[in-house]
């Protein structure tokens, strides 16, 4: 039963990861999925209950909760647990940079990092985080 279930979860996990692979990484096509560049380290399923929790309530399912926190984990560049302004900055800019010019894209990162951060600390964990990547999926 143990073993179905694992192969279960595999075979859903494969299926994630050719999405992701097969989806579109012409920048000029209205259909462009920066993420697909990214080769982000996806862990389906191995989130805390609580973040998947909290992407549910802000609109967002469990795979693409598991597609943010592999976003933190590749750019979270000191390790920290948190993603610092410049951190964050960066995540925009590989997220909407195709379609933003430099400076707009700082801007954006900005504001966004700073609504984004909730207890206002100057740096932004991964439920906070889960915050900022619903808000950018929903307007993009």
């Amino acid at each position: 039963e143990e073993r179905l279930a694992k192969e279960a979860e595999e075979k859903e996990r494969e299926a994630s990861e050719r999405v992701i692979e097969s989806s579109n990484t012409d920048v000029t096509s209205e259909n462009y999925n920066p993420i697909a560049k990214l080769n982000l380290d996806i862990r389906y399923g191995e989130a805390d209950a609580y973040l998947y929790r909290h992407g549910n309530s802000l609109g967002i399912k469990e795979r693409e909760v598991d597609i943010a926190l592999a976003l933190f984990r590749k750019y979270d560049e000191d390790a920290s647990g948190e993603i610092d302004l410049p951190e964050f900055t960066e995540i925009i800019k590989s997220l909407v940079g195709h379609k933003m010019k430099p400076l707009l894209v700082k801007k954006y990162a900005t504001m966004e990092f700073s609504s984004s951060d909730a207890d206002k600390s100057g740096a932004i964990d991964k439920q906070e985080f889960i915050t900022a990547f619903a808000e950018i999926i929903k307007t993009e």
